[in-house]
């Protein structure tokens, strides 16, 4: 309202002062055609005046205009570059076609084009002007904001011609040429009527008009049909009239729209004084501290803050006037009697030479609590609500940094034994039930300063205080795990079944074990999976020594994985002898590594193992199969001898997917007959029964190949499996073999192998032979095959060769 009342009192000076130079008073006399023909003479020279200057400062406006808008459209320009950068990028030409429309409407935009990062042109847009001359071509760099680099994916290429400067010229210069040449013409024939009629009347209807208008809050139009020099003036003034009154409703309605907008933003808005106080303030804001408007503008803003100790000078406004930057506190303010948590965001603002702070507030508490949920489910299992892995480790960390040094914790692991099977036989749903069932029971029976953790899957580890200050706190750890393993054990009802579980755990003592929460669960995990070797359902408690093994296991497996790598996979032979005719009849493979740093050969005691945990132990029975079969085919072709080689296969093996392919691969490879190929297994494979094994061995059996059992007699009793098994050799073990020259029991065994055999027709291969006894002792109870020490032992392949040739 302000701004348009200094509008309208400035149009009222300048007209009066334009009027008031030709001398009003002179107007309402009555003057002589002299005078007249002079005013017209001065006229028509201020006239040409005016116009002349009128066209030289309109054509250096437009000029000005012209530039100015060259000036902002290369920054529009650049925004465009921008917008389309995104869909040049994926090829979406019809969205860079609907922004570009928008440019190649503006005027003097002549042609708009895009061409990729290839100089390929992509978009061509054309105004209706086609003979326009260019007089600027602008070419901008389309960049697209990729993660690691931006990456520039072409140009954007504008015309530029200057047909709006060159017709606002023409347009000018038309408009003054015929205003000055229609005034000439009026002036010299009216010009006596200036003084009588045209020029009196008019000019006082214009000061009455004027004075009405600056006492009051309407606009007065002149009411003048003269089509006469002051009838163009009051026209004009009555179109002045009409833009102030149309610009006055305008910014009226914008005012209100702006305060609307202010209102309905929804965010919570307000201003303050240098002082403090408040001085506007959206309905957000009322709303939000339930005040009325009245009650809220111009009170301090330190009566909303619920602080004791909060200086709004220090930490809001002085930052403001020293940095000019937007500024962002945290703050706690008092709204519908509670405390709530917000962010302030302010900038110190201009306006009519005073300076205010404009603010935004922010209320976090639902960011707060949803961090806090957040926390909450980083820290702790779902299933359980115990600790997490995560959660556990901070707090251990946590306990073992606060602790004195004479402090002393125990961390027990838990894991629940053989609980696979009760999620591939029940499902996961009745396991996870079963996990929420004993994760309560092993809370339930704990020390009450103790702190419980599920791991993941079946794994809890528990932290006991066992010492404080150096003084034994009454905890004693092997009763906390006689309870936890009591109640392990203890049956389970889930849907009308009955489960029974056990669980096995390891400690760890701090400091004793470990200095780090690292080292800590290390070690406790390395005890529980000791126990879980001596038959699981137990304790054990963890030992240095423990660490070793599991420093050599991991050497070995280092080696194993070289060995597998830079072929360093030995086979060694040990001939097997018919033990009527004393001929060689074969030979069985024996896996070694060659260690590369020491130079020594490493037997399978160390490796075999790890390679059955790792998983290894496929790739390495590949390497041997394969290496043993070509090794004795070249024997059998250099010695012309019907020689068959026996080769161990682990149970994994028989699950790995396409091992029958790959044992027909290597035959068809070496040439060697699948006669001549006998396959060990071990009595467990049997007793397994698994689909996939079956299927594998009666394959292999079906091919043509041999199968024995190695070790017979000392795993698992494997009689009953024997007939559902196509198997055709018997080895037994050493451990009767060589006992049996003292042992009675043990020839018992070995006549009762030998007989079983024979009713079954199979053969029947003695490992271990040692000594003339031994092999008389077999040759007497009808063993057909044996290899042992009294041979040969296993040796390299060239030896082998070498051995066949002397024997």
């Amino acid at each position: 309202m302000h701004l348009l009342k200094n509008l309208e009192e400035l149009s009222f000076v300048l007209l009066v002062s334009r009027l008031s130079s030709v001398g009003i008073q002179q107007y309402e006399k009555k003057l002589s055609i002299k005078v007249a023909g002079k005013l017209a003479i001065m006229l028509l020279t201020a006239l040409f005046i005016a116009t002349l200057g009128s066209y030289i400062y309109a054509d250096k406006r437009a000029t000005y205009e012209y530039e100015s808008r060259l000036i902002v459209l290369d920054k529009e320009l650049e925004v465009y570059a921008d917008l389309i950068s995104d869909p040049v990028w994926r090829f979406d030409y019809k969205t860079v076609e609907s922004i570009l429309s928008i440019l190649i409407s503006q005027p003097d935009i002549l042609n708009v084009v895009v061409v990729d990062d290839k100089e390929q042109k992509v978009l061509d847009l054309l105004t209706q002007d086609l003979h326009a001359d260019v007089l600027i071509s602008y070419s901008i760099p389309i960049v697209f904001p990729a993660p690691d680099v931006d990456k520039n994916i072409g140009r954007l290429i504008v015309d530029i011609g200057n047909y709006s400067l060159r017709e606002k010229r023409k347009e000018t210069l038309f408009d003054l040429i015929s205003l000055s040449i229609g005034i000439f013409f009026l002036l010299s024939i009216v010009s006596w009527f200036f003084v009588k009629l045209v020029v009196s009347k008019p000019l006082n209807a214009i000061l009455i008009a004027i004075s009405e208008s600056k006492n009051s809050d309407h606009f007065c139009n002149v009411e003048h049909a003269a089509n006469d020099e002051f009838g163009i003036v009051i026209s004009e003034y009555n179109n002045l009239q009409k833009r102030l009154q149309s610009q006055h409703h305008i910014l009226s309605e914008s005012g209100k729209r702006l305060t609307t907008l202010y209102n309905a933003t929804p965010s919570i808005l307000f201003s303050l004084s240098l002082d403090g106080d408040i001085i506007e303030a959206n309905d957000y804001f009322i709303d939000y501290f339930g005040l009325s408007r009245e009650r809220a503008i111009n009170q301090p803003f330190l009566n909303f803050i619920d602080l004791d100790h909060f200086d709004i000078y220090r930490e809001l406004l002085s930052p403001l006037l020293v940095e000019n930057e937007v500024h962002e506190i945290f703050v706690m303010v008092r709204a519908d009697d509670e405390s709530r948590p917000v962010l302030l965001d302010a900038k110190l603002h201009f306006e009519d030479g005073s300076q205010k702070v404009l603010a935004v507030m922010t209320d976090i508490s639902g960011l707060i609590n949803t961090q806090k949920e957040l926390d909450y489910q980083a820290t702790h299992d779902f299933l359980t609500g115990l600790l997490n892995r995560f959660g556990f480790q901070n707090l251990v960390e946590k306990t073992l940094l606060d602790c004195s040094k004479s402090d002393a914790y125990a961390l027990i692991m838990i894991d629940l034994d053989h609980f696979k099977s009760i999620n591939d036989i029940f499902g996961h749903q009745i396991g996870d039930s079963i996990i929420k069932i004993l994760s309560k029971r092993i809370v339930n029976d704990l020390p009450v300063d103790s702190v419980a953790a599920r791991l993941g899957g079946d794994e809890f580890a528990v932290l006991v205080k066992t010492q404080s200050q150096g003084i034994a706190t009454g905890t004693d750890v092997s009763k906390v795990c006689n309870r936890i393993l009591s109640c392990l054990s203890q049956s389970i009802l889930i849907e009308k079944r009955t489960m029974n579980l056990s669980g096995s755990l390891g400690i760890s003592y701090y400091p004793k074990d470990a200095t780090s929460v690292n080292e800590l669960l290390r070690n406790a995990d390395i005890a529980m999976y000791r126990a879980k070797q001596m038959g699981r359902g137990t304790e054990y408690i963890y030992e240095q020594s423990l660490q070793h093994e599991i420093t050599e296991k991991a050497r070995f497996e280092v080696l194993l994985r070289r060995a597998l790598e830079d072929d360093l996979i030995l086979v060694y032979y040990q001939p097997i002898i018919d033990l009527k005719t004393q001929s060689i009849v074969g030979a069985e493979a024996l896996v070694r590594i060659k260690d590369p740093d020491t130079g020594s050969v490493v037997f399978p005691d160390s490796f075999i193992s790890i390679a059955e945990d790792t998983g290894l132990i496929t790739q390495l029975g590949e390497k041997v199969l394969q290496t043993a079969v070509l090794d004795i085919q070249k024997l059998r072709n250099k010695f012309n001898q019907d020689f068959y080689i026996s080769v161990n296969f682990s149970n994994r093996q028989f699950q790995q997917e396409g091992l029958l392919d790959l044992v027909k691969d290597i035959l068809e490879l070496s040439g060697l007959p699948p006669s001549s190929l006998l396959v060990e297994l071990t009595e467990s494979l049997l007793i397994q029964n698994n689909s996939q094994s079956r299927h594998v061995l009666t394959s292999l059996h079906d091919l043509g190949c041999k199968l024995a059992i190695d070790d017979f007699g000392t795993g698992y009793s494997a009689l009953s499996y024997l007939n559902q098994f196509p198997i055709d050799i018997l080895k037994i073990d050493r451990s009767f073999i060589e006992k049996c020259e003292s042992n009675l029991t043990d020839q018992s065994l070995v006549v009762a192998i030998l007989n079983m055999s024979q009713g079954l027709g199979m053969k029947v291969v003695a490992e271990g032979i040692e000594n003339e006894f031994q092999k008389a002792f077999l040759l007497s109870k009808g063993c057909n095959l044996g290899q042992g020490y009294l041979y040969s032992r296993p040796i390299p392949f060239d030896d082998f060769s070498t051995y066949l040739e002397q024997y």
